[in-house]
């Protein structure tokens, strides 16, 4: 996917008057100066093979005490996380083995008394920033700060302590979707006690509420639905901007239904108390593309609109879990615009396609959301906003649905096609990861032993995935224009025979993802 641009840091704004904490006020101020830090940003350029001693250069400046003076290195560490993350993903040993030495840096530091809560709070923000989990032995040991800091006589509850951290963190700026980027970041490691009490506190101002409706999308069902309760207190007490409405409508398709009775009660509440509508800038679609989908399931679609005299562009990702990542670039001049287009189409082939496509692809993609029980980010609220796309329901079609669907409109199958789909360019990119296969294959010995290895113990197992490969990258062929484009009713057949009961190394098509598989397995060795 294109790299956002890292968001400079923005002024903290003026704090409100508040009551006089209970809690030490040395602990607390460092608790204040963790959140108010905007924290490290991901950028390109740092080098994996490094990662493992920037964590431990990072650990020593905890214990050194001089977090403050090092947001540099903290910087290069979330982009290095970054980097590490997605080598270890992709197989590569060194970096599987920086993260597990990390793992135990991290335990280490815990153990010895090394983190204060402060620097916990930035070690968590650091791996959120590289889009991984914050590490359970992390959250487990604030917890514990957490009870230690409540527990004393005359203490403040979780609660109330984090409604004061809630009162001064989250004033970073005016857009709710870098306020909820922010506060998510922060709180990915506090007791649900103190992050339920953050995001009330935040309900309860009329910009911040926006940012607290992306809690909603919260991976745990208790806070989802504690923040609906909370936006609907506050929709009693205050009017509500129609915006915040809207987006609750859009949002709630894409809950499980645990999640909506309270929704729907916050909606209500918001409904009787809301402001007139604001109309949206004018915006003519300049262009819109996606990405054929890579070998992991991932693709990208994107959107270039001209709205007045500058341009913008929103992009959403998609995994096989669904949704996984979207952004929005406003006011950026032509030249701009079209570098990140550029940047989009330059590791995976796209193609240009049309709105009505994108909407579809994205149907699915949260159908796969619900289906997977991972909800979607927050910032594809802002996405499908800006793309003028209306309200976006979740398709939870099976593939072979999707595949059918697409072959009601296909030409006849040709007996000798023109282009066979097993030898088409981008297929070269599709193949197992090798960590997901190494130990199947080290044993077995010669080439062509690992191919029937893989076709008989490991890719039927594998059906679904690359039957739904073959649908996403069908609809996206279907609306291009290239020579290989009218491949697509071949492509979907071929999905159509993956979803079958049909022997596997009877389709050529899953006989180059074995090769691939195998090529790419021997050349890591």
């Amino acid at each position: 996917m294109a790299r956002k641009p890292a968001k400079s840091p923005q002024p903290v704004g003026k704090a409100r008057k508040r009551a006089a904490p209970l809690i030490d006020d040395e602990v607390l101020s460092a608790l204040l100066d963790a959140l108010l830090t905007q924290g490290a940003c991901v950028l390109p350029g740092a080098a994996p093979a490094s990662l493992d001693r920037m964590f431990a250069d990072f650990l020593e400046i905890c214990r050194e005490g001089r977090l403050e003076d090092s947001d540099e290195l903290i910087a290069d560490l979330a982009s290095a996380l970054e980097e590490g993350r997605i080598d270890a993903n992709g197989g590569a040993p060194d970096a599987r083995r920086a993260l597990a030495e990390i793992d135990r840096l991290l335990r280490e530091a815990l153990a010895d008394g090394a983190l204060k809560p402060a620097e916990m709070m930035a070690t968590g923000k650091i791996f959120i920033d590289a889009g991984l989990p914050p590490p359970q032995c992390l959250k487990e040991a604030l917890a514990r700060v957490f009870s230690l800091l409540t527990e004393a006589p005359g203490a403040e509850s979780q609660e109330d302590l984090g409604a004061v951290l809630g009162e001064d963190a989250f004033k970073v700026g005016d857009n709710p979707f870098d306020i909820y980027d922010h506060a998510r970041s922060l709180t990915c490691i506090l007791p649900d006690a103190a992050k339920i009490a953050i995001i009330g506190h935040l309900a309860n101002d009329p910009l911040a509420a926006q940012a607290a409706a992306g809690f909603l999308l919260d991976p745990d069902d208790a806070v989802a639905i504690a923040t609906a309760e909370a936006l609907a207190e506050a929709a009693k007490k205050a009017p509500v901007e129609s915006v915040a409405l809207e987006r609750l409508v859009l949002i709630r398709p894409w809950l499980e239904p645990a999640r909506r009775p309270a929704v729907d009660a916050a909606i209500k509440a918001m409904r009787r108390n809301a402001l007139p509508a604001e109309p949206a800038p004018a915006a003519k679609v300049v262009k819109c593309v996606a990405t054929l989908c890579d070998g992991s399931g991932a693709m990208q679609f994107a959107m270039a609109q001209k709205v007045g005299t500058r341009f913008r562009i929103a992009a959403i990702m998609t995994k096989p879990a669904g949704v996984a990542d979207a952004f929005v670039l406003d006011g950026l001049p032509k030249r701009e615009m079209e570098a990140v287009l550029a940047q989009v189409k330059s590791a995976v082939p796209t193609r240009e396609t049309d709105a009505s496509t994108l909407a579809r692809l994205l149907r699915i993609a949260l159908g796969d959301n619900l289906t997977s029980k991972t909800p979607p980010p927050f910032q594809i609220v802002q996405a499908v906003e800006a793309m003028g796309l209306g309200q976006i329901c979740p398709d939870c079609a099976s593939p072979s649905e999707v595949i059918e669907r697409l072959l009601a409109d296909a030409p006849p199958a040709s007996a000798k096609p023109e282009i066979q789909v097993a030898e088409l360019d981008f297929v070269e990119g599709w193949f197992e990861g090798v960590a997901d296969v190494e130990s199947l294959l080290k044993p077995v010995k010669g080439r062509q032993r690992r191919i029937k290895k893989l076709l008989e113990a490991y890719l039927p197992g594998r059906r679904h995935f690359w039957a739904r490969q073959c649908a996403m990258t069908a609809l996206v062929l279907r609306a291009g224009r290239d020579r290989i484009d009218t491949a697509w009713p071949q492509l979907a057949r071929a999905g159509r025979d993956i979803a079958s009961d049909r022997p596997l190394a009877e389709i050529p098509l899953m006989t180059r993802v074995a090769e691939e598989t195998v090529r790419a397995f021997e050349e890591s060795l």
